[in-house]
C-alpha cells in the first residue's frame, strides 16, 4: 500500500509541473548536448519505482534510478582537448609565456607581469582555464643571450618568484601548472641549445625548479614534468611529490615517446609507475608523430584508459587527430579525455515540510579516462517554474579527487528548507562548484541527459520535491 501511496504522489508532482511521468525507455538521443530555455528546468527526476530507503530521520528518501548518460561530450574545465589561447571558443587553453627577453635578467617588467595578467583574466572572464608554461625559446630560436634557457638557475628562480604573486591571484584560471622554464619549448630538453648551456642537466637544478614550482604554484594546483624520471628522482616530500604529473608532449609517438620513458626503468615498468601516479596528478600532453603502430584506435584508447589521461592537444599532431578521426575514435577521445561523471541514482524526498531537512545522496560513475583534480564544494538549490530561487545553506565540500574511473562514487548533501519557502514544485539541483571559485562556468555538469543539465547555469537537476506548511 505504502509504495502505491508513493506512485500516486509522484505522478501527481509530475503532473503539477507540466511534465509527463517518466518512463522506463531512456533514450538520450533526443537530448543530445542540448540546454533547455531558462524556466522550463524545474522537469526533474521522480523514482521510477517509488521505493524509499530506510528513514533515518527527517522525510523518506525515495530511490529514483531514471537516468540515462548524455551522447555526446559534456564541456566541464580541466579536461579534454585543448587548444593554444587564441582559441576563445575552448573550454581548455594552453598559455605560454615567452621570457626570451629577460634571459639575463633579474628583475622582470612590470610590462610582463600585467600581460600576462590581461591573458588570465580574459580566460576568466571567457569561463576558459589555462595551461601556464613559461619558457626562454620557442620554435627551434635561440633566445637574444644565445641559448635555449636563461643564464643561471638563479635567473629563473627569481622569476618564479615574482610571478608567484600572479600566480595566487589567478588561481581560479589555472587548471595546471607545465614546470616549464627549462629548454626549447619549455620541454626540459637539450635541443638547439649550445652543448653544456642546458639547465635541465643536472639533478639538482631539475629538483631547485620543481621545489620553488611547488612553492609559488597555489596548493590546490599540481604541476607537471615532461618525463616520469623527473617525478621520479625529486627529493621532496610524499605531499609535495603527489602534486607532480606529468605532460607527454610526444604521446604515442614511438615505443617510448620519443625519450619520455628515459632512464633506469622499462618502459613497462614506467607506465605503471604513471599509472600509480595519476590517481593524484594529472596527465596530457600532444602528439607529435603518426605511427599507426601506436595511434591507431584500438593502441590510442588503450593507452589514454591506462595512463589515465586528462587532455590533449587537439590541433597537434595534425595527422595523429585526422588518424582518430577517420578510424572513428575521435569522439569517443573527446567524451572520455579526464572525468566524465554520470549520475546512475539519487535518494531524496518527494515531499517535505518547511524548516525540515532536506537529504539528497547521489551515486555517480566515472566512465571518463581520468580522476577530478580538485576537491568541489556541493550547493544545494532549488529552482521553481515561476522564477522562484532558493539556495539552501552553505556549499559542502566534496573530495571529488577520489572519483576514479572506472568506479562508482556516492555522496550525500543537506540543508534545511526556509521556514518561507513558497509552498509548491520545486526542482532539486546541485552546483558543484570549483574549489577556488564561484564563476559557474567552472562548474561541474553531469553526463547526463538534457533533464539533467542546464547548460545555461551550469547546475544539476537530480530530483523534484513538494513543499509542504
Amino acid at each position: 500500500m505504502r509504495n502505491t501511496i508513493l506512485a500516486l504522489v509522484v505522478s501527481f508532482a509530475w503532473l503539477a509541473l507540466g511534465c509527463t511521468a517518466p518512463s522506463n525507455e531512456r533514450d538520450a538521443s533526443t537530448h543530445r548536448d542540448a540546454a533547455l530555455a531558462d524556466g522550463a528546468r524545474a522537469d526533474a527526476f521522480t523514482p521510477d519505482d517509488a521505493s524509499s530507503t530506510i528513514d533515518v530521520g527527517g522525510p523518506p528518501l525515495v530511490r529514483s534510478e531514471d537516468f540515462a548518460e548524455a551522447t555526446g561530450e559534456v564541456r566541464n574545465p580541466d579536461r579534454g582537448l585543448y587548444w593554444l589561447d587564441w582559441n576563445d571558443a575552448s573550454a581548455l587553453v594552453l598559455v605560454e609565456v615567452s621570457l626570451a627577453d629577460q634571459c639575463d635578467v633579474a628583475t622582470l617588467p612590470a610590462s610582463v607581469l600585467d600581460a600576462l595578467r590581461t591573458r588570465l583574466a580574459a580566460h576568466r572572464a571567457g569561463g576558459r582555464r589555462a595551461i601556464v608554461r613559461f619558457l626562454y625559446a620557442n620554435d627551434g630560436v635561440l633566445n637574444r643571450c644565445g641559448l635555449a634557457d636563461a643564464t643561471s638557475l638563479d635567473i629563473v628562480l627569481g622569476h618564479v618568484s615574482q610571478l608567484a604573486p600572479v600566480l595566487t591571484e589567478y588561481e581560479d584560471v589555472i587548471a595546471f601548472f607545465q614546470a616549464g622554464f627549462f629548454g626549447m619549448w619549455g620541454e626540459w630538453n637539450q635541443e638547439f641549445a649550445p652543448a653544456g648551456t642546458s639547465l635541465s642537466l643536472t639533478h639538482a637544478q631539475r629538483d631547485a625548479l620543481i621545489l620553488a614550482l611547488l612553492a609559488a604554484v597555489p596548493a590546490r594546483r599540481d604541476i607537471q614534468v615532461r618525463r616520469p624520471r623527473f617525478r621520479d628522482e625529486l627529493m621532496a616530500t610524499d605531499s609535495e611529490r603527489a602534486r607532480v604529473g606529468f605532460h607527454d608532449d610526444c604521446f604515442l609517438a614511438s615505443a617510448d615517446d620519443y625519450g619520455t620513458y628515459d632512464g633506469t626503468r622499462s618502459i613497462s615498468e614506467w607506465k605503471t609507475y604513471v599509472r600509480g601516479a595519476t590517481l593524484s596528478a594529472p596527465f596530457g600532453g600532444e602528439s607529435c608523430f603518426d605511427d599507426a603502430t601506436y595511434t591507431s584506435c584500438a593502441s590510442t584508447l588503450a593507452e589514454m584508459a591506462n595512463l589515465r589521461i586528462a587532455y590533449m592537444h587537439e590541433g597537434y599532431h595534425p595527422d595523429v587527430v585526422a588518424r582518430w578521426s577517420s578510424e572513428g575514435c575521435l569522439e569517443p577521445i573527446r567524451r572520455r579525455l579526464g572525468y566524465r561523471m554520470v549520475v546512475r541514482a539519487v535518494e531524496a524526498p518527494i515531499s517535505i515540510a518547511r524548516g525540515e531537512e532536506l537529504r539528497v545522496h547521489v551515486e555517480l560513475e566515472n566512465v571518463g579516462f581520468a580522476p577530478p583534480y580538485e576537491q568541489r564544494r556541493i550547493q544545494l538549490v532549488l529552482r521553481n517554474n515561476s522564477g522562484g530561487v532558493a539556495t539552501l545553506g552553505s556549499p559542502t565540500t566534496i573530495d571529488a579527487r577520489s572519483w576514479a574511473p572506472i568506479g562508482t562514487h556516492a555522496f550525500t548533501v543537506s540543508a534545511a528548507i526556509p521556514s518561507d519557502l513558497a509552498i509548491g514544485d520545486w526542482a532539486v539541483r546541485l552546483a558543484l562548484l570549483e574549489d577556488a571559485s564561484d564563476l559557474p562556468a567552472y562548474a561541474m555538469l553531469l553526463a547526463n541527459d538534457a533533464r539533467v543539465r542546464d547548460e545555461t547555469r551550469r547546475e544539476n537537476i537530480v530530483a523534484s520535491i513538494r513543499v509542504t506548511p
